[in-house]
């Protein structure tokens, strides 16, 4: 009898052991305010982490400076202390910004005219660095409007300071105008509402003004 529950002691002893300390293990987690139970926010914790995270440099937009931002001229409300140019022989007026780092010139190639009966008449943006960025007026003849024709490598019908115009891309790599002087690519516009004289804005790579040109010629206002 007694060899029948001599193996059964141990484990006898062994469950009250696992029974004890199970019981001690529960009214320990009860005195010390018991288990926690409050979920976690996994959304909040990573919207925390990414917040916290330190912003890169790289990760801003980096900014940017075309032309017409570095010459002071690009969303410019204000023209009210541009220079103004009036012409008596083709009736028009045009506005030209002040440039702190650019020398501004007119240069009448029409002499002994006036500059306000010029018909040949150049206005330059000089820069630091010698950058040219030139304006002309100059009267339109026949063969002068056949030659653009012939050499432009593009046309559009356009409007530019509320008048119909068609404007010519003549491509850099000689003067296809004459006597200006090669300044690289240019831009031919021609007013259908005085086909005497043509303005040409250079250097231009589209048969579109580009952003310093366009604020310019954009104060262009025909006059009585």
């Amino acid at each position: 009898m007694e060899n029948r529950y001599k193996g059964f002691a141990p484990f006898t002893v062994a469950l009250v052991v696992v029974v004890v300390a199970g019981a001690g293990l529960f009214f320990y987690f009860i005195k010390n305010g018991g288990l926690n139970n409050e979920p976690i926010n996994i959304q909040k914790s990573t919207q925390q982490a990414v917040t916290d995270k330190p912003v890169s440099k790289m990760s801003q937009d980096p900014l940017t400076e075309t032309k017409s931002d570095q010459l002071k001229i690009a969303n410019s409300a204000d023209i009210s202390n541009w220079q103004v140019y009036k012409n008596d022989a083709y009736q028009f007026e045009i506005k030209f910004p002040k440039l702190a780092d650019y020398l501004f010139n007119i240069n009448n190639r029409d002499l002994p005219s006036s500059e306000a009966e010029s018909k040949n008449i150049q206005f330059t943006y000089k820069s630091k660095d010698s950058d040219y960025m030139s304006i002309y007026i100059q009267e339109l003849t026949s063969d002068v409007k056949d030659n653009i024709i012939k050499v432009a490598s593009e046309s559009a019908e356009q409007e530019i300071a509320g008048y119909a115009v068609t404007t010519y891309l003549v491509p850099a790599g000689g003067d296809a105008l004459g006597e200006l002087g090669d300044f690289g690519s240019t831009v031919v516009i021609i007013f259908k509402e005085n086909p005497n004289f043509f303005v040409r804005v250079a250097p231009n790579d589209a048969v579109s003004l580009d952003e310093f040109f366009s604020p310019i010629i954009s104060t262009f206002k025909f006059i009585e």
